[in-house]
């Protein structure tokens, strides 16, 4: 019966979302604020004062420094300039912030809170002045004192085909299609995003807090995910965690059912055009334990804590409360409701999600890991051990030994690129090989999901491999002991949905928290005061939203985008020669002149060309790429006939002098599911165009035992490419060098 009073706290907040309007207490917007919401300004904005666009120019060049930087450019400029027209009237720093307020309407919304971040004094709570649930009150008592478009061609081809072949979006996702489809994404709505995380601001000091932002999905997946288009929603201050989220929360949502419930009017300036827009909140993203305060649900611990609301229960030790999603039932006798061998259909709500207040029409629905520790601490030998249990009989527990966790561990748990990247290679035998079979499935499966395009074969082939990657994890690992069942940790069983969730909802990366943690950090370093870290980091999302709202409104006042360097040459398409580094021009030489000379053909004389070359530890891996995989000895610029006829007509042909490496060795290839892509560095040299390279990979120096049982003479290497990047293709395949008629790009 706890939880009744906690419901009925949250159906308050629920019934204010349904019935929100911009002029509830709540909102606390001003008459100004209303109307610019409900009439938005119908012409383009226009400084004519030389003095204000001085000031808020110098104001977004000095974005990430002090306040007081800024107010000694405005003094110098004053003394320097004297006399000049307008210098007089350059803003202070609070005129410009509260100018810029003006031209984006941009502004901060405060509400009172719990000194110890218990909740947020709204909904239920507006009335009271101390804390329900610490009884602290709300007031300062020392001031106190003191003071008394994309998804319409998914839509034609999804028509004309019957399928989706790749999914490379959310809006490739069957949700968004299917609210398409039903009229609740219109052609002018505004489709968001909004991500939940908690920060932690200073390493070595007290410094939590919670924040979300919104994310406007609307625009180009390569423009979404940037910081002028990331908008943070709030921050909740710490350090202590909030005891009622949802009355923090509370706030921004109100914020979006009350313009769900009016309509948003927008000021097409392209087109001059005024429309009303309706807003549609199609994910609420957090991680594992953060979805909670999203869903409802219960903790990833309880009995029913799949995030996805499927019908796995969870499996608890005898006498234990924390529940593990294992598949297998344990052998012997089991604890009370954890003996099932087939699934339930029941659910793990325990409270009413909030987002129930939003309107049905704009709202997708309640959203649906850390592998990486896991394994660390299984092949260590250091996650908990049962006292009926005995980690020498751990045959997995391969990085006990210092010396071998130095070499094949320590410097590769960091990081998403050495979990799922440097893993299998490291570890190739090492690990136990049926051990090292299942975790090249999990990579691989992985690798295939973290891709921006996901072809539909490449989804089978991931179900296979992770759906058999979780049941064999239980039979190596678990093996049906009761105290083992501690080893099934969530991120074990949300592997499952990632097939699923991809085909509802599009490729996993469009809504993974790297966002968010991307702009928790970019927010955390612009925090100058660590006296106040709260207050300033407030403030700083509040200057973040008007800064993007305003070059958003007004472009020319951006920064123009970066230009090449000197002496660089843009070749197209997102191609471009750096200047040349040699200071003496040279005859290439051996295969590279051969090389040279086969690419022109007869009767072309071998040019003197300017490169540079490094020994091997000087190398930078970006010279590696894949050309069927090769090392980039040097670029250059080839100046030939254009057309045989006209002996005057010359150009420039710009190309790769590449030497090879050989195929991956098959055996290897297949034993790691392609997790291991290992070669030889070849002797053979070729010229290829600068455009025909795919991608940028690092070739790693490695010796191995091939599955032959031979170990080769000769340094080998394994490729590894930068994650999120659509994978290579390196099956058993012709060598197209061979073929000089199609010319088509190299692998």
């Amino acid at each position: 019966m706890a939880v009744l009073p906690k419901m009925k706290e949250t159906m308050e907040y629920i019934l204010a979302l349904r019935n929100a309007s911009l002029e509830d207490p709540i909102a606390k917007l001003d008459d100004t604020a209303l109307e610019r919401l409900r009439n938005p300004p119908r012409e383009p904005v226009v400084i004519d004062s030389p003095s204000i666009r001085h000031s808020i120019s110098s104001y977004l060049a000095l974005e990430h420094t002090s306040q007081e930087a800024y107010n000694r450019i405005q003094r110098s400029t004053k003394l320097n300039f004297a006399g000049a027209a307008g210098v007089d009237e350059i803003l202070s720093f609070y005129s410009v912030e509260k100018i810029i307020a003006q031209y984006t309407g941009v502004e901060s919304i405060k509400h009172d809170m719990c000194p110890k971040s218990c909740l947020a004094f709204t909904g239920p709570f507006a009335a009271l002045e101390s804390c329900p649930m610490c009884d602290t009150s709300w007031w300062d008592q020392a001031r106190l004192r003191a003071t008394n478009g994309h998804t319409k061609e998914v839509l034609a081809d999804l028509t004309q085909t019957g399928e989706i072949p790749v999914f490379d979006d959310i809006a490739m996702g069957h949700d968004t299609i299917g609210a398409v489809l039903d009229g609740d994404i219109k052609e002018n709505d505004i489709v968001l995003m909004v991500s939940l995380d908690g920060a932690q601001l200073y390493e070595s000091k007290q410094s939590d807090c919670w924040m979300y932002i919104w994310v406007v999905v609307n625009l180009s997946p390569d423009k979404r995910y940037r910081k002028a288009h990331v908008h943070p929603g709030g921050f909740i201050p710490g350090p202590n965690k909030p005891k009622n989220l949802d009355s923090f929360l509370v706030i921004g949502l109100h914020h979006l059912a009350a313009l769900q419930n009016e309509g948003l009017v927008i000021w097409d300036s392209s087109r001059d055009v005024t429309f009303t827009s309706d807003l549609y909140l199609i994910f609420t993203t957090a991680d594992g334990p953060g979805l909670v305060y999203w869903d409802g649900m219960v903790g990833h611990s309880g009995k029913n804590g799949c995030r996805v609301y499927c019908s796995v229960l969870g499996r608890c030790k005898p006498n234990g409360t924390h529940y593990y999603p294992a598949l297998l039932k344990p052998l012997g006798q089991c604890a009370p409701g954890s003996d099932h061998p087939d699934i339930s259909t029941e659910t793990g709500i325990t409270r009413l999600p909030l987002i129930l207040g939003l309107k049905p029409s704009c709202c997708l629905g309640i959203p649906h890991c850390n592998l990486s520790d896991l394994l660390v601490a299984l092949w260590r030998g250091t996650i908990d051990c049962g006292v009926t249990d005995d980690v020498a009989t751990w045959d997995w527990a391969i990085l006990q030994d210092a010396d071998t966790w130095s070499a094949h561990g320590e410097s590769t748990w960091e990081f998403q690129l050495h979990t799922f990247g440097l893993g299998p290679a490291l570890l190739y035998n090492v690990l136990p090989e049926p051990y090292w079979m299942n975790y090249c499935k999990l990579v691989r499966g992985f690798q295939l999901m973290c891709q921006h395009s996901i072809t539909v074969q490449h989804i089978r082939e991931a179900q296979e491999l992770l759906c058999t990657w979780e049941y064999k994890f239980e039979h190596l690992y678990y093996r049906r002991r009761q105290d083992r069942i501690h080893f099934i940790r969530p991120c074990i069983h949300q592997t499952n949905h990632l097939i699923a969730e991809t085909v509802q909802k599009g490729p996993p990366i469009c809504y993974a928290q790297w966002t968010m943690e991307r702009t928790i950090g970019n927010l955390g370093q612009e925090i100058r005061q660590p006296a106040c870290p709260y207050a300033n980091l407030s403030q700083e999302g509040v200057r973040r939203c008007q800064v993007n709202t305003l070059l958003s409104i007004m472009p020319e006042l951006d920064e123009p985008a970066k230009l090449l360097p000197a002496g660089a040459v843009d070749l197209g398409d997102g191609f471009a020669l750096l200047r040349k580094r040699d200071k003496y021009t040279f005859s290439p030489v051996g295969g590279a002149a051969q090389a040279i000379l086969n690419y022109l053909g007869d009767g072309c004389p071998l040019p003197c060309i300017k490169q540079m070359f490094k020994p091997l530890d000087q190398t930078r891996m970006s010279r590696n790429v894949k050309v069927r995989f090769g090392e980039v000895l040097y670029f250059i610029r080839l100046s030939v006939q254009a057309d045989f006829d006209d002996e005057h007509d010359w150009c420039w042909q710009d190309v790769a002098v590449v030497q090879l490496f050989s195929l991956p060795n098959a055996d290897l290839l297949r034993l790691s599911l392609h997790t291991i892509i290992s070669c030889s560095k070849l002797e053979e040299i070729c010229v290829i165009d600068v455009k025909q390279v795919l991608s940028v990979v690092a070739m790693i120096p490695h010796n191995p035992r091939l599955p032959a049982g031979l170990m080769e003479e000769g340094e080998r290497f394994f490729m590894l490419e930068k994650p999120r990047l659509d994978l290579s293709n390196v099956g058993i395949m012709n060598n197209i060098l061979d073929d000089d008629d199609d010319g088509a790009d190299v692998e």
